[in-house]
Order: structure tokens, then sequence, then C-alpha cells
């Protein structure tokens, strides 16, 4: 028996110390470098940006660097012959996150080209999905909505249920000039978008083909459809891109959109802020101008140890907050609702809302009363937050549940409700002012609130006026000097170019290929007989691959375009 005992004994333990050896963790991995790449001469690979993405760049001068350059590909291909799963990776931080057990993060330290490794807990295959769970109780199908009323407000369009939270921030004056959304692109970071792909507000989404794509960072390949999944999106959505005339339409409903599902909806985890870097990182890839992330970090369900705390809402430590103040450095509008916590003990901000360059969004009340849980600034540095504040109670919001299966308006709270108003009405506001930048945009609609003279920690800059706004960025634009712009083809291009001028040309022509960083990388001079305005360019195959601006020298005339050299 004695020996059955021991033999029992010796046993459980061997099984306690393997157990330990191979339970999977989460660790973040951070690069030394980008591989063999010389900082003065930086080319980015024609598939990481769209060309969408490089005509934003050249509008708002937004120079290259190695941010933008993709994890070196080896460096991956080695944590994975290691025995490491990819969970995700970050050009803009240069790390990945990985699933792997102890040893093995262990022996991954030891691996070239790795400068840290940080061990971010156990993954929880067993946390409880809590996302929904009050669903059916915040929100209240037929309830009787008593919205803030602009009484000046002339509607051209029949917003129905959600007139007041557009006419409170004069968001129907943009409408009323047909600003609404057109060719400007807006993604999406959040917990999925359950039915969205049949619900009927978002079918004029769909028959103009306003859908640009859908990404799952947290489970690729994913449909972010899925009715089993994240309905919180669905919600958020609704506020700016819902086209039902009569009953909802949201803030921006002829934007173009990206679904990006980066919210674990398996509880409060620490990766998530590195999803949201990802997902951020491939809305710059796309082309996106506008962010909305009704998303925000503080505190962490499965992994306690990693709670954020008030002193890390300082704009510069948490990763999510780095990540978004990146993408606006890209030259996206990150709009981010304030959060919840006005009403409980964390009572300030979260992450990323505490970023510098990101447009905080606090609540009001339909009778512009700040309501009783948005989040509270300032950051713990000192700046003012939130920026500005919208209609986050009572708002009408475009859902389905188990007893409306095909969609109907429901009410709900939350600034994860404000801050999209605000991302909407912020695209129409940008299409009627495209030369100017995301931080041109944020102190137009600041300077132009109810609260400017006298910003606060409570509504920041105030409830926003979008007619005001409006007025201020495109007073004199019709005086303004419009820059003409080259079309170019093929874009992307291999070893030739064609090059179409706006007006004809002849004469001394000089043309420069210019490389972001403010290279010249090379440079023709050609004479031009007879007047024309297309210009063929070969011999080209010698060019580095990446991003370019061509220079067209004419006369007086200067003309240029982005194009990348595949």
């Amino acid at each position: 028996m004695k020996n059955l005992v021991l033999f029992l004994l010796f046993t459980c333990i061997a099984f306690s110390g393997f157990s330990q050896a191979t339970e999977k963790g989460i660790y973040v991995v951070t690069f030394s470098d980008k591989g063999p790449v010389k900082k003065n001469q930086l080319i980015v690979p024609a598939d990481v940006l769209s060309d969408k993405a490089v005509t934003r760049w050249m509008k708002h001068n937004i120079p290259l660097n190695e941010s933008d350059l993709p994890v070196y590909q080896p460096y991956i291909d080695n944590l994975i012959a290691h025995g490491a799963r990819v969970l995700t990776r970050s050009r803009w931080l240069n790390c990945a996150v990985v699933e792997t057990d102890k040893q093995t993060a262990g022996n991954l330290e030891k691996i070239t080209g790795i400068s840290n490794i940080r061990n971010l807990g156990i993954k929880d295959e067993n946390a409880v999905t809590a996302v929904n769970q009050k669903l059916e109780t915040e929100m209240s199908e037929g309830l009787d909505l008593h919205v803030y009323k602009n009484q000046n407000a002339a509607n051209n369009i029949d917003y129905g249920a959600s007139a007041g939270q557009i006419n409170m921030i004069k968001g129907e004056y943009l409408h009323n000039l047909n600003y609404l959304g057109q060719g400007i692109t807006i993604a999406v970071l959040d917990n999925g978008f359950s039915k969205v792909d049949v619900l009927p507000a978002f079918d004029s989404l769909w028959s103009n083909n306003q859908i640009l794509g859908t990404k799952d960072f947290v489970i690729p390949g994913a449909n972010v459809f899925d009715p089993s999944g994240g309905i919180h999106g669905t919600m958020v959505l609704s506020t700016m891109a819902a086209n039902l005339p009569g009953i909802m339409v949201g803030t921006a409903p002829k934007a173009n959109y990206w679904l990006i599902h980066t919210e674990d909806n398996g509880g409060e985890a620490v990766i998530e802020e590195y999803y949201w870097v990802s997902g951020a990182e491939f809305a710059d890839s796309v082309g996106a101008d506008i962010i909305n992330s009704s998303l925000g970090y503080t505190t962490f369900l499965n992994s306690p140890e990693y709670d954020h705390t008030y002193a890390d809402m300082d704009g510069n430590t948490c990763v999510s907050t780095i990540g978004a103040d990146i993408a606006a450095s890209k030259g996206i509008l990150v709009v981010n609702s304030a959060g919840n916590s006005g009403g409980n003990s964390w009572f300030y901000i979260g992450a990323p809302a505490d970023g510098d360059s990101v447009f905080t969004i606090g609540a009001v009340n339909a009778s512009g009363v700040v309501a009783y849980f948005s989040s509270r600034g300032p950051t713990c540095d000192g700046r003012i937050k939130p920026d500005i504040v919208a209609q986050g109670q009572g708002d009408a919001i475009y859902s389905w549940s188990a007893s409306a299966p095909n969609g109907a308006v429901f009410y709900g709270d939350g600034t994860s409700f404000s801050s999209p108003i605000i991302a909407g009405i912020s695209a129409c506001l940008w299409q009627s002012a495209p030369d100017k930048s995301n931080m041109e945009l944020i102190e137009s609609i600041r300077n132009t609130a109810s609260n400017a003279s006298e910003p606060d920690s409570v509504i920041g800059w105030g409830i926003p006026d979008f007619e005001a706004a409006h007025n201020s960025l495109t007073s004199g634009i019709e005086d303004a000097i419009v820059k003409p712009k080259l079309l170019v083809y093929p874009n992307p291009f291999n070893k030739s170019l064609s090059v179409i001028t706006p007006s004809n040309i002849t004469g001394d022509i000089k043309i420069d290929f210019i490389a972001p960083d403010g290279r010249i990388i090379l440079q023709d001079n050609m004479q031009i007989s007879k007047p024309t305005k297309e210009i063929h360019l070969g011999g080209l195959e010698q060019l580095p691959g990446g991003l370019y601006f061509v220079i067209v020298k004419a006369g007086n005339g200067i003309f240029s375009a982005s194009c990348l050299k595949l």
C-alpha cells in the first residue's frame, strides 16, 4: 500500500510539473528591427498600402517612416518554427502576440532579432461572454423617445427616431447640402456585426457597395455577421449607416465602411489592445479616413494583474493609446468613446480615449445634460478630456433581438453611441472640406462647440455645432487655389507609367519620382513638340518598388500624383 501511495504521489507531482510546463500562455514578442533595411532607404511594399491609403498620405503630406514597414517575415517564421502560434502582429509596434508554453517562450528569448518578451498571462478558454447580457434590460423596444430638438432645424430627410440626436449637433445642415459621407471611408472597430448582412436598415449599404469589406482579428476568417457573435458593432454601425427614412437614418448613410472585429466577446483581456492596434493598422492600409472605436480598456476580467490605473491615462502608456495616436499621425481621424465609468469607482476615461490626438466623445442626454455614466477627464497629465459630447443617453439605435429578429429601432445608453454619431457626421464635414487634415477638423469642431470658451473635464468643448464648424472650415474656399492633379495609370505600375495632365503641355518637361521622405529617386527631362495631355514613361523596371510622388513641371504648371511601383 505504501508503495502505491508513493507511486500516486509521484505521478501527481510529475503530472503537475508537466501541466505547468505545457500550459499555454500569451506572450508579446517585440523585435529589435525590421530586418535588413537601411533607414534612409525605406520602401513600403505595394501590398501594405492600398491606392486609397496612398492618396490619403499624399493629400496630407504624411511622411514615410520605419513604422510603415511590415514586421520582418523571417522573424515571424522563426516563431512558428519554434512552436509558437501567432495570434496577431503589429508593424507599428514591431511585435507579434503569440500563444505558447512557458518553456518555448524561454527558448524564444534566445532567437536573433527578438528584443523583449512580455507575458500577458494564461489564455482563459472558459471565459463567460458578458458583452450582451444586459442587452434586453438596457434597451426597451417601443419606448417613447423625448429628444433634444433644434427648433430651427429644417430636415430634408425624414430621420424618424434619430432626428433628435442629429439635430442636436446640427448635422441636418450638412445633410441638406447633400454631404452624406460620400467618398469617405469609416473603419468600425468593434466586437462583431451580428446580422448586418440581412437587417433592412443596412440594405442600401449593400446595394450601393458601401460595405468595402470585413476583417476578423479575434477569430481570423470568421463571419463577422454571425448571429451568435457580437451585436454591439451592429448597434454602433446603425447610428452612422442606418438608412430607413421615416424610421431611422444615421449620420453618414452614404459613407463607405470597413467592419473590423477586434473585441473578444469572451470577457475583457489584455490581448484586445493588441487586436485594436492590428485593426487600426489594417484600417490605415485600406485607406480609411476615419476610425470609430466605441471601445475602452481599463481593467481586465481574466488578468487583474495587468489592470490599468488612472496614472496610465497619460496618453503614452497603454498599448491601444499608442496605436491610436500613431493612426492619427497617419492622417486618420480617430474617434473614440470616452467610456461609461462616470458613475462608478473608475470615473475617468479609459484607453485609447486618453490619446492626445484621439477625438474623445462623451455623452449627454436628450436635453443636452451630461449623462451620469459619461466618463470624465482630465487625463492624469492634466489634458482636457472628453473633447466634445453628443447624445449618448436614450439614443435611437437599430438592432435585433429575440422579440424583433428582423430588426427594429431600440433605445440605448452609452458613449458607445455618442462616438459613432460624431464619427459619421465628421465624415460629412470632411467631405465638405476635403483638403483639411484630421487635426484641423478636430480643432474646428471644438472651437465652434457650445462650451468652447470654457472647456472642462466633464463635457470638454461641449455640444458641437456642425453648421458653424462647416462655415469655419470652408470660408473663402471658393477663392482657394486648387493644385492641379495628375491622373496616372496603371496604378500600381511595373515597367511603364502613363500620366495625364489636366491641360495641354508642350516644350521642356521635367519629371521627378520622389520618395515620401523627400529624396528624388528618378529624374527625367524631355522635349515635347506638340501640345499633349498624355505622357508615356517607360524603362521603369529598375525603379525600386514602393510609394512615390510623381511631379511634372511644364512651364509655370506643376502637376502631381501618387503611385505605387510593384
